[in-house]
């Protein structure tokens, strides 16, 4: 999805940079290596900075060094030169920057290479094509809170955009299609384990609503195993009446974790610890071709469902660490083990 800076955040960069926002610029392709931003057409400067440029992202640490060399107060060069060398310091925007340290100067056409161009975020969607082949859900969580640069409020730009959009507003987005493998989990005869946390469970709502719309038409499914992982059962179990509905239908069997709930239980790789039964009686016989899905953090919830499926196959065959790394690689080989995962 395509998705555009704030109109209250392009008109502080606006003045915090001295810019016309209505004046017409046109960017020479001579000079500029940003191929994400449109070089075949005039925009205006609020256009430019409203829809192809990285206003909130945190500084990168060449960004940074090059924030330093164009900055002439010793004391502000050594500040931003430090901010380069220490990347868990590293919270502040290239505008954060400007900000904080004005002695940087910078030619407006410097400052145009500086910025990012504007990624495309990605969205898993949420519905199954089966049951409604014209809509399509999202679910996304707001991002916005105390900046980690001690400054003002962070809001994410992509759940800011949407959280802020009207009824009827459009909006700039496509759709591009999973990798097979992982798409082929929504096929309702395939013996699955899905495990996701937060909003990872979107495709997995897809996937449990294709089995849904084969037993409405009475062809054959197998009921999915769906490890997910929340705060607590009574804030944040996302589609639970859902979820408790399917399940009642036969169509999912729920394992759910509660971290802020009390529970000895806590995290998703916890509820496959205490499940680790089933989980090998799905897995550890060949003859069920069962494929597992992951869904959701990449830099920690995903490792420690990796350890989990290790530990059980451990547990049950009496192998070593070697061969449990080695048998969850055949796993991911094969596209047995598929993870959609980010990291952020």
């Amino acid at each position: 999805m395509l998705q555009d800076n704030s109109p209250v955040l392009v008109d502080e960069v606006g003045e915090l940079l001295d810019l016309r926002l209505d004046r017409r610029i046109s960017i020479n392709p001579r000079r500029s290596t940003r191929r994400a931003i449109p070089i075949d057409r005039e925009v205006t400067v609020r256009e430019l900075l409203t829809h192809f440029l990285e206003l909130r992202k945190p500084a990168t640490r060449s960004q940074l060094l090059k924030l330093a060399a164009a900055n002439r107060c010793p004391p502000e060069r050594s500040a931003l030169t430090a901010l380069a060398d220490d990347p868990e310091a590293r919270a502040l925007s290239i505008t954060d920057c400007l900000a904080e340290f004005p002695a940087t100067k910078l030619s407006r056409e410097d400052l145009l290479e500086l910025f990012e161009p504007m990624s495309p975020r990605h969205y898993s969607i949420a519905t199954s094509s089966r049951r409604r082949a014209r809509e399509v859900e999202l679910v996304v969580g707001v991002l916005e809170g105390p900046a980690r640069s001690g400054s003002g409020v962070f809001r994410g730009v992509s759940s800011s955009y949407l959280a802020d959009a009207v009824p009827g507003q459009q909006i700039r987005m496509r759709v591009d299609p999973a990798r097979q493998a992982f798409r082929a989990g929504a096929d309702p005869t395939r013996n699955v384990i899905l495990v996701s946390a937060g909003t990872g469970v979107a495709p997995f709502r897809g996937f449990i609503g294709d089995r849904l719309g084969a037993l409405e038409a009475g062809e054959p499914f197998t009921a999915a195993l769906c490890f997910f992982g929340v705060r607590h059962p009574d804030v944040d179990y996302l589609f639970r009446d859902e979820a408790e509905d399917a399940e009642r239908l036969g169509v999912v069997r729920m394992r759910p974790a509660f971290s802020r709930a009390g529970d000895e239980v806590r995290y998703v790789q916890d509820r496959i610890a205490a499940d680790a039964d089933e989980v090998w009686d799905m897995l550890g016989n060949p003859d069920n071709d069962t494929h597992v899905y992951v869904c959701g953090d990449g830099a920690r919830m995903a490792p420690a469902v990796r350890a989990a499926f290790q530990n059980i196959y451990r547990s049950r065959t009496g192998a070593d660490d070697d061969a449990a790394r080695a048998w969850l690689a055949g796993l991911v080989n094969t596209d047995r083990y598929v993870e959609d995962v980010w990291a952020g």
